[in-house]
């Protein structure tokens, strides 16, 4: 839940699902929302899109998947404040026969080597969670689920209908 007001060029502590810019690079705000999987009446709100300055180590993430498939299949997002728990067996079951047969360390280590070449972001509203949000199936955004706090820049705000052309 972000309690602060968010501001372009604020810096903000951030948990919870991020992606790589260049899965919603070129899009504008609206189909980010499609494809990241996120409710749809978030389409008509005003988006921030915040860059990691600080990129999590192996220990600060669980392994997201792609949007396609939510990640509250495998993750327990605590609505009480008191951690949330990501489940490896859920995870595998989900992904069985859609990801390469690597371990999860082995995934985790790729996903933190290839952070050094494509920005990490995370996509903001000035909303909260609704229990009766429906998060649907979302494209190929790849995702991670960081856990602990990591540093990061709310680098832009978009309109409904304004394309994202990336952080810089």
């Amino acid at each position: 839940m972000i309690t602060q007001k968010l501001v372009v060029g604020h810096m903000i502590d951030l948990v919870g699902c991020f992606t790589e810019e260049y899965f919603i690079r070129g899009l504008n705000a609206s189909q980010i929302v499609k494809e990241l999987g996120l409710p749809d009446r978030y389409q008509q709100l005003k988006m921030y899109v915040a860059m990691a300055i600080h990129l999590p180590s192996i220990c600060d993430f669980e392994l997201g998947g792609w949007a396609e498939f939510s990640t509250d299949n495998f993750f327990n997002y605590d609505k009480q404040g008191r951690g949330s728990k990501w489940d490896a067996k859920k995870f595998e079951k989900v992904y069985q026969g859609k990801r390469m047969p690597i371990s999860i360390n082995t995934a985790k280590q790729a996903w933190r080597d290839g952070m050094n070449h494509e920005k990490l972001v995370k996509v903001l509203f000035d909303t909260d969670h609704r229990d009766q949000d429906k998060y649907r199936a979302g494209g190929r955004a790849s995702q991670i689920i960081v856990t602990r706090p990591i540093k990061c820049l709310i680098a832009k705000q978009l309109s409904p209908t304004e394309r994202f052309t990336g952080v810089w």
